[in-house]
């Protein structure tokens, strides 16, 4: 492309709305919007849209009165492709399956992802394994690139101290927001009921009128103990959908001043947690099913059950009780008693305290089922702190043995995370949990016997990820990309 390019680009969440939307679907698409931004200011310049219906045209149409180049980077799923429009679009989008929707449902054929892809006769992915899975529905000579969230540039501050860092150490930080601390917490297996430490409800009392619902949740729940994993998955609801008895239970709670005090911790407010010894950290929505934070829990307190300063971090957007909470205590339980420490924050943080949460960090947790890229394991990489996690999907593209302790995985059948028939059309990959435990295991020891080899292995992180995800690096890859495309002949 010779002319001045001009770049528009759009994600459904804009400044405005995602604080309000982190967890909800196509959230992630505003960071890798936002990381991406400056990576297209290098090569011309950009113009954000927020109603791409109305202005994508009107702008294409005076950019090329100017002699500018225009092209609309969508940064969505293909599904939600805007058929009309002249301008030149790419959509950028992650994907973790092997398989992409080459199928319709609901009578909507844009869910065959080939219907938008063939229309703009390219894509930009995050990820090998995505790349692959497109040229294998769209074939071999369809242009798509592999270009991640350029991240690497934004973690310099961390990179610096590397070669002083201590694995171990106490950091205190601070946010407001939710958290849930087992420190504080004194469980007790009551189905799913839990007391905080030195409040009145700690001492014994009546036991309270079941609300609504609660009988078919104790049943929902005991079934989804018996059910083997594979069955029950496919019959759960979809991440975001309730259940009715969801819903009951949710009403009741809501109205019962009481059960309001009993968890009393969900409050927002200012808060300073101090988090010291030897840290895993985690971030992710723990109501995506593909995260698997049952495996990371379970083997993090298998690992470390006798260890009073080994703690895992679960940094979240969703903290509700019954959502996610309830079923925590009730998995935890299972494991008492055990020393180690397990901590859910519920915050938006601002770069200075993800900075200290970083800072706090001896190793950053991956456990799930597929990644379209991973954004927070990227940037944790990229400042220097090493990582336990598989080497499948997107993470086969910078998950090495020098900077983590890699995990093996296994296929099994999975659907994609957005069809409603849940049909299983794809694969997903199983992290073995007797390595994940082992991998914990490794981890505590090389962090307090070896702070050299922990140091080592963040440096080689670090400069692992300057090759897979600096600005440098994604501009050569993105102005290659471009040449191909401007060359491609128009259908």
């Amino acid at each position: 492309m010779t002319r001045p390019l001009h770049f528009l680009v759009h994600a459904v969440m804009d400044e405005s709305t995602i604080v309000h939307s982190i967890g909800m679907p196509e959230y992630s698409y505003y960071f890798v919007m936002q990381d991406f931004i400056p990576l297209l200011e290098r090569i011309g310049r950009v113009t954000i849209v927020k109603n791409p219906e109305k202005e994508v045209e009107v702008i294409y149409k005076t950019s090329k009165e100017s002699g500018d180049e225009c092209l609309f980077l969508n940064f969505t799923a293909p599904q939600n492709f805007i058929a009309s429009l002249q301008c030149p679009t790419i959509h950028v989008f992650a994907w973790e399956f092997d398989t992409i929707p080459t199928e319709s449902w609901l009578q909507d054929g844009r869910q065959d992802w080939r219907v938008a892809l063939r229309q703009h006769k390219s894509a930009i992915t995050h990820s090998e394994y995505a790349k692959s899975a497109i040229l294998d529905a769209m074939g071999a000579d369809f242009p798509v690139a592999v270009i991640p969230s350029p991240v690497w540039d934004k973690q310099d501050l961390g990179r610096s101290v590397i070669d002083i860092r201590n694995p171990i150490k106490s950091v205190d930080l601070h946010f407001f927001g939710r958290f849930f601390d087992t420190r504080q917490i004194e469980l007790f297996y009551d189905i799913g009921t839990f007391r905080s430490v030195g409040s009145p409800l700690s001492n014994t009392a009546p036991k309270e009128p079941e609300p609504k619902g609660h009988s078919q949740g104790v049943i929902r729940r005991l079934a989804k103990q018996l059910i083997p994993p594979i069955v029950w998955n496919a019959l759960a609801p979809l991440p975001g959908q309730a259940t009715q008895s969801d819903a009951d239970m949710n009403s009741a709670r809501a109205n019962d001043p009481e059960e309001t005090d009993r968890m009393s911790y969900t409050t927002e407010r200012a808060n300073t947690l101090n988090l010291e010894g030897v840290v895993y950290t985690s971030i992710f929505n723990p109501l995506d099913g593909r995260k698997n934070w049952q495996d990371m829990v379970s083997a993090f307190i298998w690992a470390h059950r006798e260890r009073s300063d080994a703690t895992l971090l679960i940094k979240t957007p969703k903290l509700n009780v019954h959502d996610f909470v309830e079923p925590l205590i009730e998995f935890l339980n299972r494991f008492q008693p055990f020393n180690c420490r397990v901590v859910i924050i519920k915050a938006f943080l601002d770069d200075d305290q993800f900075r200290e949460m970083r800072e706090a960090t001896t190793f950053y947790v991956n456990t799930s089922y597929g990644e379209g890229q991973c954004l927070p394991l990227m940037e944790y990489l990229s400042a220097g702190i090493p990582a336990i996690a598989p080497s499948t999907t997107a993470l086969a593209d910078y998950i090495e043995s020098d900077i983590a302790f890699v995990v093996d995985a296994h296929p099994e059948p999975s659907t994609w995370q957005h069809d409603p028939r849940l049909s299983y059309r794809a694969l997903r990959y199983r992290v073995d949990w007797l390595e994940l435990v082992d991998a914990f295991e490794q981890s505590y020891h090389l962090a307090r016997n070896d702070a050299p080899a922990w140091r080592a292995m963040g440096s080689a992180a670090a400069s692992l990820l300057k090759d897979h995800c600096s600005l440098d690096k994604t501009e050569l890859v993105l102005r290659q990309f471009l040449e191909t495309v401007d060359q491609k002949p128009t259908i």
